[in-house]
């Protein structure tokens, strides 16, 4: 018998994503704005192609569609930059 774990929530899923970002970014030693831009760009890509070996292309490009709007459409104010530790 195997012991099935259940699957997190969106709220424990996206509090994980956001340490394993800020871990990954800390790791790739960015020196500008840019820098960071760019690993989290890498980030979303190979995201995105694994999306698509999990799901298909269709179906991904319409999540990741979905994602672009969302960000386009939303007020996010302004953010404070701080040093991640």
């Amino acid at each position: 018998m195997t012991d099935k774990k259940k699957m997190i929530s969106q709220a424990d899923a996206e509090l994980l994503a956001r340490k394993v970002l800020q871990q990954f970014v800390n790791d790739c030693h960015c020196q500008s704005e840019q820098d960071i831009a760019n690993v989290l760009m890498k980030a979303c890509s190979v995201a995105g192609v694994m999306m698509v070996a999990t799901v298909g292309q269709n179906e991904a490009f319409d999540r990741l569609y979905g994602t672009a709007a969302f960000i386009a459409q939303q007020n996010f104010g302004t953010f404070k930059k701080e040093k991640l530790q």
